[in-house]
């Protein structure tokens, strides 16, 4: 792990769990479209990238849709668990341009800032808590 990505997993280890999940399933879904945009992007410039950036993407959308969550369609995944298979997606992610030999060239950021992405939504969402508990009557929580 990267000194950034350690950065990023002490900062969020002390930060509040805010994050409900409904906004988490959100977020899962922007940084998986934002992959799959990505990719598209990349077609022409740079193929490897691009062919790994999809996968990303597609590998997220799966976690997302099997998770029991509001946004999950098929609740295989418990919620608890989506937090662990968050942290060793992250991992993947940011560890894609070495395993794809293209580590030094200028695309291998997008991987790692999308992995630091995860790694913060995943550090200030609270899985132990269900949904309802993120309401009460003086505030809503996101």
């Amino acid at each position: 792990m990267g000194l950034v990505e350690q950065g990023v997993k002490a900062v969020t280890g002390q930060a509040p769990k805010v994050v409900s999940p409904t906004v988490h399933a959100i977020l899962d879904y922007a940084i998986a479209g934002s992959m799959f945009v990505a990719g598209v992007m990349l077609w022409r410039r740079h193929r490897r990238a691009s062919v790994a950036s999809i996968a990303c993407g597609a590998a997220q959308t799966a976690l997302a849709l099997l998770t029991d969550y509001p946004g999950g369609v098929k609740p295989v995944i418990s919620y608890r668990h989506h937090g662990f298979a968050d942290a060793g997606l992250a991992t993947m992610i940011g560890s894609i341009p070495m395993a794809m030999h293209f580590a030094g060239d200028e695309e291998a950021r997008w991987f790692r800032a999308q992995a630091m992405a995860i790694a913060a939504v995943s550090g200030v969402t609270d899985f132990d808590r269900d949904e309802h508990e993120f309401f009460d009557r003086d505030r809503i929580a996101i």
